[in-house]
């Protein structure tokens, strides 16, 4: 068992998303798909958990009302409230009005009481020997200690500073009060508190006559104590200082990750295509020139050779036609780069190297299909006679010079 007067404050009040996030030692999170599961360890805390809301947060609660029919239940029950610390889940309501906007703002807590620190334990006391008189006589009690007016001031602390006016700005909270009892808990709407009050008057005319009738019935079968616990309210955080290499190293993945989801992202929306969509410009040499659109892009290249980087700065040209209606296509000197211009245009300096020259007088230019082998000689020629002459070849860079419309294949 932890030594809570050294490890708690008084009354520690954690956010419960913090709650989860770093649990107490004697506190074990499951986190499920829809909600986490938290289970205490019996032996060291008793969980009191009670909101609708985290009912099935804490599947192990004891229970807002904890209730005990025998002297020694009573005595068992004081002495584990008195010895472990008391968790339970508290509901925070801030309302203020500026003007005709009404400004609300609510927070689930976690409070945990040490039970074992003198204060608060002197306060306890002093109700449970009531009840322990009362149960040994054979008397219907209830023992209620009440949270909600500590937390309540300790909400309004928080936010110090910021009410202008004290009527147009409220506090609340709920589920801070923790009962014991044989029989049944008092009904707070038959109370003198603000809350029973407000109920009275929404419920006036049942209020009218069951008011009387249930106070006096109580008063002559059930004897009622409460206590407004007082203290020191403190934010408790259970954060782990000292983290494994193992922590740090996942943490470490999740930043590359991100990192690299980033770039991926900043690079995709630089890759994204140009569709063409014409844009207006105004003439950079003329002040207050006419608007121009943007032509659109090129078209795409279709198959063969890929298209040298240096030809994307190039102006864009159609394709001539020749005299039967088909498209030139013509082809550079080495499958890539820059296309020929046409005849009597100037050339463009080629980045993969010179330009070839021109064939030398008298040299045929390759037809548009490449030169087949050579096929073997027949069987009906006479051995030893001389093999037919075969037309000489021009040189390769003749024949990758030549224009068609085939495809052409580089050996």
């Amino acid at each position: 068992m932890i030594n809570t007067q050294q490890a708690l404050p008084m009354i520690g009040v954690t956010l419960v998303e913090d709650f989860v996030k770093n649990p107490p030692p004697y506190f074990q999170v499951q986190h499920c798909v829809r909600h986490p599961v938290i289970r205490p360890v019996p032996e060291r805390v008793n969980l009191c958990a009670h909101d609708k809301s985290h009912e099935a947060w804490f599947p192990d609660s004891m229970g807002r009302i904890l209730k005990v029919s025998t002297v020694a239940q009573y005595d068992q029950l004081v002495q584990r409230l008195l010895t472990r610390p008391l968790v339970f889940d508290v509901k925070l309501e801030r309302r203020h009005k500026s003007g005709r906007t009404r400004y609300i703002l609510k927070c689930d807590i976690i409070v945990t009481v040490n039970t074992s620190h003198p204060v608060i334990q002197t306060q306890m006391m002093q109700i449970f020997d009531g009840g322990r008189e009362d149960i040994v006589n054979g008397r219907n009690f209830a023992l209620e200690f009440n949270f909600n007016s500590i937390l309540k001031g300790w909400f309004r602390t928080v936010h110090q500073g910021q009410d202008s006016l004290l009527f147009n700005t409220t506090y609340h909270c709920a589920y801070a009060n923790i009962v014991v009892t044989n029989s049944t808990e008092f009904n707070s709407m038959y109370s003198f508190s603000p809350e029973g009050v407000c109920m009275f008057l929404m419920c006036l005319p049942c209020c009218i006559f069951m008011c009387p009738i249930y106070r006096i019935s109580r008063c002559l079968t059930t004897v009622d104590r409460d206590t407004d616990i007082d203290g020191e309210v403190s934010y408790l955080t259970f954060k782990r200082e000292q983290r494994t290499r193992q922590d740090e190293l996942l943490d470490m993945f999740r930043q590359y990750l991100v990192q690299q989801m980033m770039q991926q992202g900043s690079r995709g929306s630089r890759d994204q295509a140009y569709l063409g969509v014409p844009e207006v410009t105004r003439q950079p040499s003329v002040r207050g020139g006419a608007p121009v659109p943007r032509g659109a892009p090129p078209p795409p290249q279709g198959r063969g050779y890929p298209q040298h980087p240096a030809e994307m700065f190039q102006p864009y040209a159609p394709h001539p036609m020749n005299e039967n209606g088909h498209v030139e296509h013509p082809v550079s000197p080495y499958g890539y780069g820059p296309t020929p211009p046409p005849p009597g245009a100037s050339m463009h300096p080629n980045p993969m190297g010179p330009t070839p020259p021109p064939p030398p007088p008298g040299v045929q230019r390759a037809p548009p299909t490449m030169a087949q082998p050579q096929a073997p000689p027949s069987y009906s020629q006479p051995l030893g006679a001389p093999a037919t002459a075969q037309p000489e070849l021009p040189s390769y860079d003749y024949v990758m010079g030549q224009s068609t419309d085939q495809d052409q294949l580089i050996t």
